[in-house]
Parts: structure tokens; sequence; C-alpha cells
């Protein structure tokens, strides 16, 4: 998704493991960096973030500040917003290091060598879990938040809605900005999925045919947010 994309580039300093591991598990990166996020955002905003993704970098301006963080204002009060990166690190290693005994040095990232290693060291690799699992913790609200309060409804009119007749429609416009293909958007009170975008152009929508439609209509900036899942702290019980 993004770390999978870029794993040496996401992957250093302390979260520096070996290439050889890093190129084994680029297949299980992808798929617990896709859980989380899909736990964060809700499926159907997920396929739309997930969509906007080309080479594991965003391409809209507002999926571009939810990877990547920005300054924004909050009634008044700067706030800053770091972005998903750290977090998506510190969840994928506690992955890694429960699934294959990583554990922290003082020279990186090391493997346990097996069945056979002190008890010291297993403790570590614990510690090692519950340490990057719970620092990513407030990464993952501080990600809610920012979408929760960012979360503007936006109101666009259209200069033209065509019907296609064959159960679709064009929406032609001069302004997508905040727009995405899977975007939900509201015309004459009901929700449509946003299809085959052209950017500053138009999209299209499925309806059956001979519907007339109001040209104006709105949506929300990121879209439907779930209730964010809880996510508890995990301590180590001896």
């Amino acid at each position: 998704m993004i770390l999978s994309e870029n794993i040496e580039n996401y992957f250093g300093g302390e979260f520096a493991f070996s290439t050889t591991l890093k190129n084994q598990n680029i297949v299980l990166i992808d798929k617990e960096e896709k859980r989380i996020t899909t736990d964060l955002l809700g499926y159907e905003l997920f396929k739309q973030f997930n969509n906007d993704l080309i080479n594991g970098l965003p391409v809209t301006q507002k999926w571009i500040d939810f990877v990547n963080g920005i300054d924004y204002i909050l009634d008044g009060v700067l706030k800053n917003y770091t972005g998903i990166i750290e977090m998506l690190q510190y969840y994928t290693l506690s992955i890694l290091t429960e699934k294959f005994q990583l554990f922290q040095t003082g020279i990186g990232i090391r493997k346990l060598e097996g069945e056979n290693s002190l008890d010291t060291s297993n403790l570590e690799k614990e510690q090692e879990i519950v340490n990057n699992y719970n620092n990513c913790l407030p990464l993952y609200r501080q990600a809610y938040d920012f979408l929760y309060n960012n979360n503007e409804i936006q109101n666009r009119t259209a200069t033209s809605i065509i019907d296609n007749l064959d159960n679709t429609y064009t929406v032609n416009l001069t302004n997508t900005t905040d727009i995405c293909d899977y975007q939900k958007v509201i015309l004459n009170g009901k929700e449509y999925e946003v299809t085959n975008l052209i950017s500053n152009t138009s999209f299209n929508i499925n309806e059956n045919t001979g519907v007339v439609f109001n040209l104006d209509f709105q949506f929300l900036k990121y879209g439907n947010l779930i209730s964010i899942p809880k996510y508890s702290k995990k301590i180590i019980n001896y």
C-alpha cells in the first residue's frame, strides 16, 4: 500500500531491519498496513483512499494531507497533524516482531536465534511488540481526529447533468477538488457513488434513466466516517 511500495525508505533508523527480511515480508507488510488503515477509515473510505494511491503515493490533495500531515486550524487554534506514516511503521513493526521474533538492540533490529534464546531476549521481544503497538495508538487517534475535524460539507454546482440512457448520468462541472472515485455525493437528497472521475471535467453516477436532477449537490470532504474502533494498550503480564 504505502510502506510496502517504498520499503527501503520507510524502514530505516529506529524502524530498520535487514533488507532480506524486508523483501521477504512485503506482502505481509502490505496486508497489515491495509488492515489498520481499513479499521481507521472504514471500508467505504478505505476504498476511496486506496484507489487514490499510485505506487504507494496519494494523488488527491486531501489524501496527501492525510498521509503526510499538515497544520490546520480548529476553533481558532493551530493544530499539527503528523500523518499516518509513523503509525503504520510502529504497527507493522509490532506485527513483524511478534511473527518473526525481531527485537531492538543497540545495533538495530535483530532476529532471535530460535527456541534456545535466553528468556531475557524473549522478554525484550515482548516489550518491543508492546512498545511498538502502544506507540501507534496516539497516532491512530490523531489521524481519526484529523479526518473528523476536517470533514466539512462541500457544496458544488454542476454545469449540466446528462442522462446517458443506460442507467448512468454524467455530471459535468469545472471544479472537482476533493472529489474522488468512490466518493459519495448527494443529489436530489439521495446519495450516489462517484465513478469515472475526470479532473475538473465530469464524473458518472448510477441511476435509473428519466430522473431530472437539481444541479446543486453536496458531499463530505472525506466521506462517511465510522465510529472510531476501540484500540486498547497492550501490557505484559508475568
